[in-house]
């Protein structure tokens, strides 16, 4: 693993602009990466597209959907019992049968969509990663340009040629460009930005 430095770009010409001024800062063509990186939930990590296999929410349908079928197959069968003056007890009782499997099913479905705007209860989820991507700045779309920066005075020189090719924004991270490919970029992983170069001592 290498600490890489990333530039986003909102223009073509720029993200080129940056391979030059990194080419021209002495980096290896190798060891530098341009892409396009798509909109959040745009990334196709999974077979049908998305970034994740399921929602975290949809972790509750089941949940909310036995509930929403208790619940309104009791609230049918009581519609179905009250019937009984009115309609004689055999007939009620087979519309009670029929009433409480009807609102089995609509309970099921309102319980559902319910618990799927809910958020996930605390302690069903890591909490490191959920405090990461609370705390984390949103990653945008644009023009990607990454270059591996080993030394300290190679994290300068990266930095300044990603700012002065002007990138709306600057992270580090760690991982591995080979060939011109950054191998092991993640979309998801919570952005680390900053704000300098680390001998003027801030990041962000």
């Amino acid at each position: 693993m290498s600490t890489i430095l990333a530039g986003r770009f909102e223009q073509q010409d720029q993200a080129n602009a940056a391979l030059a001024a990194l080419r021209d800062a002495g980096f290896d063509s190798q060891l530098t990466s341009s892409f396009f990186l798509n909109p959040r939930g745009q990334h196709a990590l999974t077979p049908i597209g998305g970034d994740a296999d399921d929602s975290r929410a949809a972790h509750q349908a089941p949940k909310g959907s036995g509930m929403g079928a208790a619940a309104g197959g009791v609230l049918g069968a009581a519609l179905g019992v009250a019937a009984i003056p009115v309609a004689g007890p055999a007939a009620a009782a087979a519309g009670a049968v029929v009433a409480a499997g009807v609102g089995a099913y609509t309970g099921s479905l309102i319980g559902t969509l319910n618990k799927l705007g809910e958020p996930v209860p605390s302690g069903q989820e890591d909490a490191g990663a959920k405090a990461a991507e609370e705390h984390a700045p949103p990653r945008h779309a644009g023009m990607m340009v990454a270059v591996v920066a080993p030394t300290l005075e190679a994290q300068d020189a990266a930095f300044e040629a990603l700012q002065i090719s002007g990138a709306m924004e600057i992270e580090q991270s760690e991982g591995e460009i080979a060939g011109g490919n950054w191998v092991d970029f993640d979309p998801n992983r919570p952005l680390h930005l900053i704000e300098s170069g680390p001998s003027m001592g801030a990041d962000g």
